[in-house]
């Protein structure tokens, strides 16, 4: 087994504004749930490009690295590509 962490920054590009606990709690419920059955959340101050940012970081425990990879395509795509 691998651990993996996957950093996910709140702040929504080009905006001034940052992905909403209820959202964060959502994409846990629908995206990340489904594809491991447990993992870990850690609330966390990042930076990136010089500013801070809230971060959530994803711990999960696995083989399947194609999974992660979905997961954190799933938060770009919902979060950070589309600047929803």
């Amino acid at each position: 087994m691998t651990t993996y962490r996957l950093y996910c920054g709140r702040n929504i590009p080009d905006s001034n504004k940052e992905v909403s606990d209820s959202e964060i709690r959502d994409f846990l419920k629908t995206i990340v749930s489904h594809y491991f059955p447990g993992f870990t959340i850690y609330k966390a101050v990042g930076f990136w490009k010089g500013q801070s940012e809230k971060t959530i970081i994803i711990e999960i425990l696995t083989d399947d690295s194609e999974k992660v990879k979905t997961v954190a395509n799933h938060y770009k795509q919902q979060f950070i590509v589309t600047g929803k």
